[in-house]
């Protein structure tokens, strides 16, 4: 698969966010840094859906969860405070440690 266009769009409202070249090996983390480039939304605040199902792993290929679908991502922000967010690592961070 070549790269090609896709476009970002805001969940609830539609509205276009950007429109981001996605290669075969764009990993999800790779995409919500360029969507950080593009709009200056940081990833921590992202949330991306594709046809309504998160895209939750970040090493999960862009390209394998849009096989056979539009090519548009959509966006949801959602404002967390740093105590969430630092919690949040901290616990994922003993979640992982407990399940390898």
């Amino acid at each position: 698969m070549a790269e090609q266009p896709v476009s970002v769009v805001r969940a609830l409202s539609g509205a276009a966010v950007c429109t981001l070249p996605v290669g075969p090996e764009v990993t999800v983390v790779q995409l919500k840094e360029m969507i950080q480039r593009s709009a200056s939304i940081p990833v921590h605040m992202q949330r991306l859906l594709v046809c309504g199902a998160e895209l939750q792993h970040r090493d999960d290929l862009v390209g394998q969860a849009l096989a056979g679908k539009p090519p548009e991502v959509a966006l949801v922000c959602r404002n967390y405070s740093r105590q969430e967010t630092q919690a949040a690592w901290i616990i994922e961070g003993i979640w992982r440690r407990n399940h390898r």
